[in-house]
């Protein structure tokens, strides 16, 4: 499937890629959904209404930037990384061999 030539055919209609309300259906027959409009189609949302409405897509919110954070940037300084595995055995075995 080929969603660049959706996104070229009208440079002025919003990018559904670069929209907060954009999803990828399950449905392979209409794999792209808009979930604040509620509806699947075959092309991008924002070409659908805009063949339906003449207009664009007045409900276009763009995606938050998302931020790279490493997993030990929210740690305390005197916090260890990892806690340590504390194994307590049950009878004479443990179940960790």
């Amino acid at each position: 499937m080929n969603h660049l030539h959706n996104a070229n055919l009208d440079p002025s209609l919003p990018n559904c890629w670069q929209c907060e309300h954009f999803a990828i259906s399950w449905d392979m027959q209409r794999p792209y959904s808009c979930r604040i409009m509620g509806f699947k189609s075959k092309a991008l949302p924002s070409t659908e209404v805009f063949k339906a409405d003449g207009q664009a897509c007045q409900c276009f919110y763009p995606k938050k930037p998302q931020t790279l954070q490493h997993p030990q940037a929210s740690l305390k300084p005197n916090q260890p990384a990892v806690k340590p595995l504390t194994v307590k055995p049950v009878g004479a075995r443990s179940w960790l061999v």
